[in-house]
This record gives structure tokens, C-alpha cells and sequence, in this order.
């Protein structure tokens, strides 16, 4: 992922130092190289980090990319699975919202998530070594029934 970011930075590069014949163009470069920026810098800073980034146990579930905070299972009203293209994502309807607001940058994503009705924390295993099974496994082992009764339905891949 960070080297296609890199070859989109280049290509924002090449468009803004290419011929000025319209404004939009160039500032379609400069939106190029900020955007992709963004994401090479938070990809290596994620290769440097290192350990887990989900973790699924008897306390509930913690996400680093949401807080440094485990969401307790008491504090999930509902589980809820769906897809974007062959992305899954695993949506943790709140309790009580604001007892586990973000700390991350990608809590700026919750009110999306929320407005849609799917729940207020989006997790996905994109950009991790796990695959979308073993959360689904995790939450097999740990979750209370109730959450998983009936199971949440997988997204169509």
C-alpha cells in the first residue's frame, strides 16, 4: 500500500510541475500528493508500531486504530457485519457512545458509521496480518450469546 501511495505522490508531483493549461488539473496534483501522503505516513508509521492492532478476549474488543481503551462486551448493544467491495467490516453498535469516544484518527470515520445506522466503531482487518475469519473466530469464542444469536451475517466477498 505504501508504494502505491508513493506512485500516486509521484504522479501528483508530475502534474503539478507539468504545463499550468487549467487550474483544476494542478490542484488535483496537490490533492494527489496530500491525500497519499497521508496514508504513506500513516502505513510506515503502522510497519514501525508493530504488535496487535485487534484484540478479541473475554473483556470485549480492543482496536488500536479506535483507542487505547478495550470496548467491554457489556457496553455492546449489537453486532452488526457488512462489506464495501471485498472489504468486511465488523460495526460495534455502543451502549453508550460517549464512554468510548476515539483517540485515533479514525474516529474522524465514527459519525459516517453512525449516520448509517450500522453502529458508532467500524473494525476491519484491512492492513493487518489476520484475516476477517479470525475475528469472526474470536467472536465466536468470545462474545456473549446474545450478541450472536442469530449470528451476524457475513458480507458477500
Amino acid at each position: 500500500m505504501i508504494l502505491g501511495a508513493l506512485l500516486f505522490i509521484i504522479a501528483g508531483i508530475a502534474i503539478v510541475h507539468g504545463p499550468r493549461e487549467d487550474v483544476r488539473i494542478t490542484l488535483a496534483g496537490w490533492a494527489a500528493i496530500l491525500f497519499f501522503g497521508l496514508i504513506a505516513l500513516v502505513r510506515a508509521g503502522q510497519l514501525v508500531r508493530g504488535g496487535p492492532d485487534i484484540r478479541i478476549d473475554e473483556r470485549g474488543i480492543w482496536w488500536r486504530r479506535w483507542s487505547d481503551q478495550v470496548v467491554p462486551w457489556d457496553a455492546i448493544a449489537a453486532l452488526h457485519i457488512t462489506g464495501v467491495g471485498r472489504m468486511p467490516f465488523l460495526h460495534l453498535m455502543l451502549v453508550d457512545p460517549a464512554a468510548y469516544p476515539s483517540t485515533r484518527p479514525m474516529g474522524k470515520l465514527a459519525d459516517l458509521a453512525h449516520a448509517s445506522r450500522l453502529g458508532d466503531i467500524a473494525v476491519t482487518t484491512n492492513a493487518t496480518d489476520r484475516s476477517f475469519a479470525e475475528l469472526l473466530a474470536a467472536l465466536e469464542r468470545f462474545a456473549p450469546r446474545v450478541l450472536l444469536d442469530p449470528p451476524p451475517e457475513r458480507p458477500e466477498l
